[in-house]
């Protein structure tokens, strides 16, 4: 993965599956179809935030190439007979050429198609200062909840004549390191840290799904949990495959597609959400029992809560029902469970 910001635009390669019909489909009904089968769908509505630095994002894959304008899509569906106050901007996609449009002459893109299956270029309709902070900031976690990618390259390529822009030009690289011992290891820079994951499948009930709405709802999802090495003595947060302003009494970091506010910055409360953080104690669980026979067990624990938890804002807002509790510890032999004081794991008698 390889993000490149320019004064100009906004450049995102990979080099996962291309595109096909399906993927397609899933783009141009982002926010209204099924997400039942998980196309695009980890980031909900995450690929429309791109509207928000640009007007006429594109995208270059090796199966299909396509665009999107804001300016033709209102003119096409104006000449339908459509009179609204806001013409939607992704409902509508005009196949592209790389070679006719210019996009493979072009240096930036050009060069990422040399090795990616997917390149999308966002021309911005935005100042680009903002971005280059926020991507001189991002959160190098991204990664552990997204295993499919190994190492992401972020480069900032704003002209020395912007000022501040200039200090925040740069490159930075984000590599995961999975171990046989189930521990993950991030390198940002000359930053290293170590995480224990932990991930479960959910099937949400028909009444959380019915609440959810098309943006969070699918028929499965993955709840994920990830604990520093050594876990850290404050708040953890409650990411949506990035960061909310959602904090937890527990160390580490909770991801999930919850339902969320509309700025997407905050859970909101509801049975969907609470379905999730049902699995929570559990996950928590299985990431500690990977402490289990070595002699920091105790010691790498001591961060974590272990008489209960609550999730909310900043201000102590409970979200979390008193039930929400750790696992019972008398719970069956297979259960997994926080290491004793001899640093191993047992099920309790």
């Amino acid at each position: 993965m390889e993000v490149l910001l320019t004064d100009k635009a906004l450049y995102v390669a990979n080099d996962g599956e291309p595109f096909d019909e399906a993927g397609v489909r899933s783009i141009l009904a982002s926010d209204i179809s099924s997400k039942a089968d998980d196309r695009i769908g980890k980031f909900g509505i995450g690929f429309k935030s791109v509207l928000a630095v640009s007007d006429s994002p594109r995208v270059y894959s090796r199966s299909v190439s396509f665009g999107f304008d804001k300016a033709w899509a209102a003119a096409r569906l104006k000449g339908e007979g459509y009179e609204v106050p806001n013409y939607p901007v992704m409902r509508l996609a005009r196949v592209l050429d790389p070679v006719a449009d210019g996009a493979a002459r072009d240096p930036d893109p050009a060069g990422l198609m040399e090795w990616a299956s997917t390149v999308v270029v966002a021309s911005l309709s935005a100042d680009a200062l903002p971005l280059a902070g926020r991507l001189a900031q991002f959160s190098p976690e991204f990664v552990l909840f997204s295993p499919h990618v190994r190492e992401a390259r972020l480069r900032n390529r704003i002209p020395e004549g912007r000022g501040e822009g200039a200090l925040l030009s740069g490159e930075r690289r984000i590599v995961r390191e999975d171990g046989s011992d189930g521990f993950v290891r991030l390198r940002a820079g000359s930053d290293e840290s170590v995480w224990s994951p932990a991930a479960c499948t959910v099937r949400p009930s028909a009444a959380a799904l019915e609440e959810a709405g098309h943006v969070a709802a699918r028929e499965s999802l993955e709840v994920q949990y990830a604990v520093r090495v050594p876990p850290a003595t404050g708040l953890g947060s409650f990411w949506a495959y990035f960061p909310t302003q959602t904090k937890t009494t527990l160390s580490g970091i909770v991801n999930a597609p919850w339902k969320l506010s509309d700025d997407r910055l905050s859970l909101l409360e509801g049975q969907f959400n609470t379905e999730l953080l049902v699995v929570l104690p559990d996950l928590v669980a299985t990431a500690l029992g990977r402490f289990s026979g070595t002699p920091q067990a105790v010691p790498r624990t001591r961060g974590l809560a272990v008489s209960g938890w609550r999730v909310g804002s900043e201000g102590g807002r409970e979200l979390g029902r008193p039930r929400h509790q750790w696992p019972d510890l008398r719970a069956p032999a297979h259960s997994a469970h926080p290491p004793g004081r001899s640093g191993s794991v047992a099920s309790p008698r």
